[in-house]
């Protein structure tokens, strides 16, 4: 049953099909041409109610919240933060997620070991996830995607359109890249780099102007990708 929607399915019914939506362009090349030709990209909306966009003072949290697994490599996020903690050591690391199973519970093993050897350990919150976790994060500095992988990142596109200063991995399969201007409306980094994860973190919470301005260019997608402008492209498409 795990193979069903694998290569060979792909290749016998995607071809049938009239039109295929991609979640990103590079979703949409990874595929062959006579599959991609009948592409067309649409985003994922951002969520309804959420809280205005934040332009007051910020507090010194660096915050993820994902599930917790493999996939969002957390372990170079600490790893990333020992580097800042050693520079800004008021700074606190905020993890807010949960596990799904049991390969997830070896990842939070992996990444409590490596805050363990990173010296971190009471600079480092775990905190379960609420459905109010955005009015919780709102004011703090930065939020992070530091996924190895990932399609189009809920988390953030919900972080950027409450006006959070965003770092993310520049990962396959291209959703962070296709929303972020990086230097204007966020940061890109390379997957798999602390180092360069470290020092773009750095530069947001050291550079006030630089954090104001990405908040509220972040913002601005709040609109661009709303509900009522995703769904008119479904419309247009069917």
């Amino acid at each position: 049953m795990k193979h069903r929607y694998g290569y060979d399915f792909i290749k016998k019914y995607y071809d049938r099909a009239d039109k295929i939506v991609f979640q990103t362009n590079d979703a949409q090349n990874a595929y062959p041409k006579n599959i991609a030709s009948k592409g067309t990209v649409i985003f994922n909306p951002i969520k309804e109610g959420l809280p205005e966009c934040y332009t007051g003072e910020r507090n010194k949290n660096i915050t993820t919240f994902c599930r917790i697994s493999f996939q969002k490599n957390l372990a170079i996020l600490a790893e990333a933060f020992s580097l800042v903690h050693k520079k800004y050591p008021d700074y606190r690391l905020r993890i807010i997620g949960d596990t799904q199973n049991s390969d997830d519970e070896k990842a939070l093993k992996e990444l409590k070991d490596v805050i363990e050897k990173a010296g971190i350990n009471d600079f480092v919150d775990f905190e379960p996830f609420s459905t109010d976790v955005h009015n919780k994060i709102i004011a703090d500095a930065v939020y992070v995607n530091s996924s190895d992988y990932e399609g189009m990142s809920n988390a953030m596109l919900e972080a950027m359109a409450i006006g959070m200063p965003v770092v993310c991995t520049d990962c396959p399969i291209g959703g962070a890249k296709a929303i972020i201007k990086n230097g204007e409306n966020g940061i890109l980094v390379p997957v798999r780099d602390e180092k360069s994860l470290s020092e773009a973190l750095q530069k947001v919470i050291s550079d006030k102007d630089l954090s104001d301005k990405l908040s509220a260019n972040a913002s601005e997608i709040k609109n661009e990708l709303s509900l009522f402008n995703i769904s008119r492209k479904w419309m247009e498409l069917l």
